[in-house]
């Protein structure tokens, strides 16, 4: 068994249903317009301004504040996938938090809205288990964490030709790593995994196709590429296998992996490489994984009541 790295302390309208448990008390913005509008610029707009006026006037604890930040980080994804520039999002981001520097902390507007917010972060600091869909491809997030078994955390279900994969944040006992769980169709066994990613260094803006392109047609180019090998192979705990699967293999990848997914813009993928050993030199099968809510699974993951 892998011993786990401890680690430190329309489309976007189908996207945001992940965030029903608290999407009502984001509204923050209606209070200053004259009506509540809909396009996921505005929702974005809305989720910055609440997230501002509680760091600006300390409306709310760390559980909350980390639940915002889900909130923001799943309403930039869905505008992105709307065909929102990153200079419109940053623009629309600057308006809402100059409007909301210039309401004062004690006014009924501000304080009702972080009323609003403080309820419905008591039904949603209760669940223990989300999922943030993307285009084509979805992170299950769960927040319990057994004590004597792995588990997923973060995880986005694949296949690499005809092998079924599981990708994603796993862990046990307080400690977890990115990792994959790959279980093959023929019954042999992966010898090494890569994962290939985009490097900001050498392409710092991922390049991206009109329309809803496949997951292959996300990826960099090689020469843009940064490949991380995993670092630690054993067979698969019976709770990260791929569903249905009697025996997996299990790879996992050093600590940096997770730092280098959360600089992935969110309409973007990587490739995951099996490597399979035969006559003829290494067998390669690819799966494909969609970044998408990757970073607002993560803060779900550590908003937690306090």
């Amino acid at each position: 068994m892998i011993c786990w790295m401890r680690r430190r302390p329309a489309p976007w309208r189908r996207a945001i249903t992940a965030w029903t448990a608290v999407a009502g008390a984001f509204a923050f913005l209606a209070d200053v317009r004259p009506a509540l509008t809909e396009t996921p610029l505005d929702l974005y707009r809305e989720r910055i301004a609440m997230a501002a006026a509680g760091a600006q006037c300390r409306l709310f604890d760390a559980g909350l504040t980390a639940a915002l930040a889900v909130g923001v980080s799943q309403a930039r994804t869905s505008a992105l996938r709307a065909g929102y520039t990153d200079d419109a999002l940053d623009r629309g981001a600057a308006d809402a938090r100059s409007v909301v520097g210039g309401m004062a902390c004690q006014s009924a507007r501000v304080q009702q809205s972080a009323q609003r917010t403080r309820d419905a972060f008591r039904a949603y600091s209760g669940l223990q288990r989300m999922s943030f869909p993307g285009d084509v491809g979805a992170w299950r997030a769960d927040r319990a964490m057994p004590v004597h078994s792995a588990s997923w955390r973060l995880a986005q279900d694949a296949y690499a030709g005809q092998d079924r994969v599981v990708f994603g944040l796993a862990g046990r006992e307080g400690a977890e790593a990115v990792t994959l769980s790959v279980a093959s169709a023929d019954g042999a066994d992966p010898y090494a995994a890569r994962l290939v990613v985009r490097d900001p260094a050498r392409l710092p803006e991922p390049l991206l196709r009109a329309g809803n392109a496949p997951l292959s047609d996300r990826t960099p180019a090689r020469a843009a590429a940064r490949v991380i090998l995993a670092e630690a192979r054993a067979a698969a705990d019976p709770a990260l296998r791929p569903v249905g699967a009697n025996k997996a293999v299990a790879f996992r990848f050093p600590a940096d992996a997770e730092r280098a997914l959360q600089q992935l813009d969110p309409r973007e993928a990587v490739s995951v490489e099996l490597l399979y050993p035969s006559d003829r030199g290494d067998m390669i099968h690819t799966a494909f994984v969609e970044i998408g809510d990757f970073d607002a699974g993560l803060a779900f993951l550590k908003a937690v009541a306090r």
